[in-house]
């Protein structure tokens, strides 16, 4: 019997300390794991950038409206410069921002963007825009090569003020809240005499089954966007809303409606698909 009892005594150990090791090791792998890669979201100095679309005074677009990149744009309208990449708050003061647009050099300390420019006093054609990027304390442990300063230029196509926007078109797509049915929705300028001007933006079938429009359509938008708030009609509602297309006729249109009319809050969409053709 007491031999017994020691084969027992001998097989628990063998079985706690096998345990023990299992579980040492465990944690030995779950402190590995949590170790393996230190530099896991960091960046190094970068001066990646886009232009965005923006429009002069917010407040006077829907409030659909969202900042949109592009490699186009009217001469005459306003644009943002932003990195790709945006430091946290409390290592921003490292960075400065030297932005060189067609020449003219802008030195921003912290600031990463500028907006609220253009340039309607050059003719259509493109201008060339220089972000270099200063960070005083690169990330070397991570990024040994990091010398702390990084460039990129790109050239930016402007365009007179018109109807070349690339907006204009039909598209086939759906409403997210109901992928499965697919239909056709056009924005087209057309020749249509109001009291204001002649020429008018034609929304057709966003709201299913209604043709609404905008007067004087050209003055409206940016090159891949346009900013819309249709006319009222017995046959249709009243709609607000955002259209972006991107460099691959990917299309996004936001637009809110009214049910009833006078409505406070309105019902709102979003349209996903693809352009078909475009009307420039």
């Amino acid at each position: 019997m007491e031999k017994f009892k020691n084969i027992r005594f001998v097989i628990g150990f063998c079985f706690t300390a096998f345990a023990m090791v299992l579980i040492i090791n465990a944690c030995h792998k779950k402190e590995e794991a949590t170790s393996v890669n230190p530099c896991l979201g960091q960046q190094q100095t970068s001066a990646a950038f886009h232009l965005y679309e923006h429009p002069q005074d917010p407040s006077s677009t829907s409030h659909y409206w969202t900042d949109e990149p592009t490699d186009t744009m009217y001469r005459n309208r306003y644009f943002k410069l932003m990195p790709d990449y945006i430091p946290p708050v409390n290592v921003a003061a490292n960075f400065t921002y030297t932005w060189i647009i067609n020449g003219r050099k802008m030195l921003f300390s912290g600031q990463p963007f500028i907006a609220q420019d253009t340039f309607a006093n050059n003719p259509s054609g493109t201008f060339t825009v220089t972000l270099i990027v200063h960070n005083t304390n690169p990330n070397k442990s991570c990024f040994p090569n990091d010398k702390g300063v990084d460039s990129t230029t790109k050239v930016i196509n402007t365009l007179t003020p018109g109807k070349e926007g690339i907006a204009y078109g039909k598209y086939q797509g759906a409403l997210t809240d109901n992928p499965q049915d697919t239909f056709t929705v056009s924005f087209l300028n057309k020749y249509y005499v109001t009291s204001v001007c002649d020429t008018v933006l034609w929304v057709s079938n966003l709201y299913r089954g209604c043709d609404a429009y905008i007067p004087c359509s050209y003055t409206t938008g940016a090159y891949r966007c346009l900013d819309f708030s249709t006319t009222y009609s017995v046959a249709c509602q009243e709609m607000t809303g955002f259209l972006y297309v991107d460099e691959k006729k990917n299309a996004t249109i936001k637009f809110g409606y009214y049910v009833p009319i006078g409505s406070s809050t309105p019902i709102v969409k979003t349209f996903v698909g693809k352009q078909l053709w475009r009307q420039y």
